[in-house]
């Protein structure tokens, strides 16, 4: 489907103009899932030709002594417009999961112990990389992940996993 842009008035023969609000149901009634947006140069627009290949003629109302937008901003006012309906429908058909219990403090220094332990098994710290230095920063990172009580127990279960692959036993020191 294709929209077809103009700042001009039209005389009554041509038909009626879309204004932006009109815009989405428009969209939707024409039921096409692909949409081609035609501007014109900013010095003269599209010619009734042109306009008369397009399915919706639209026409941006401005404000103040200026009769059209430039062209960048009627692009960007336009695209803005589609985009916020298309979002909007995307997040009503996947409506955002419900929000799960956040893991307490204890739980996450136990899942960073456990996690600096592995590291440690594997011979993760070795060389320059000392353990002293990266447990700060490792930690900070766990905090800042705002981990789920499920997210933490995925992970403790994972990594009990590593060491019983790697090493033949949990290594769980609670």
């Amino acid at each position: 489907m294709d929209i077809g842009t103009s700042a001009r008035e039209r005389d009554e023969r041509w038909r009626p103009p879309v204004h932006l609000p009109a815009l989405w149901p428009a969209i939707q009634e024409h039921g096409s899932r692909r949409l081609a947006l035609v501007f014109g140069n900013e010095a003269h627009g599209l010619n009734r030709d042109e306009l008369a290949q397009c399915h919706i003629l639209l026409h941006l109302d401005t404000w103040g002594d200026y009769s059209s937008y430039n062209l960048a901003s009627a692009v960007a006012i336009i695209g803005h417009h589609i985009a916020a309906h298309i979002h909007q429908q995307t997040t009503a058909s996947h409506p955002t999961p419900t929000h799960k219990q956040p893991a307490d403090i204890a739980l996450v220094e136990r899942l960073g112990s456990y996690w600096l332990d592995s590291l440690e098994r594997c011979a993760y710290f070795r060389g320059n990389r000392r353990r002293d230095i990266y447990e700060p920063h490792f930690r900070q990172l766990l905090q800042r992940l705002a981990l789920s009580k499920e997210d933490a127990t995925t992970l403790f279960a994972s990594l009990a996993q590593f060491n019983y692959y790697s090493f033949g036993d949990k290594h769980l020191n609670d």
